[in-house]
């Protein structure tokens, strides 16, 4: 068996990284659902201050990413 750790930036612009929880989509979607506007956004300012150290001079967020991939075979 082999295992090893890939490592990437993922680039996406906020707004579209924002568009799934804002539609719904998610468990974080799933909790702004119904939710008052204003509460909708405090999320949003609180997701434009975190995702603030992620931006790029491009715009884009590049958001650190790993996964572990792993192959074998059976015998």
């Amino acid at each position: 068996m082999r295992c090893e750790t890939l490592s990437w930036v993922h680039c996406t612009d906020p707004d579209d990284w924002w568009s799934g929880p804002a539609n719904g989509i998610g468990w974080l979607g799933i909790l702004l659902d119904g939710a008052p506007a204003r509460l909708r956004g405090r999320v949003r300012a609180e997701y434009d201050r975190l995702a603030a150290a992620y931006l790029g001079p491009d715009g884009l967020l590049g958001l650190p990413t790993a996964a572990v991939l792993a192959a074998g075979r059976v015998r």
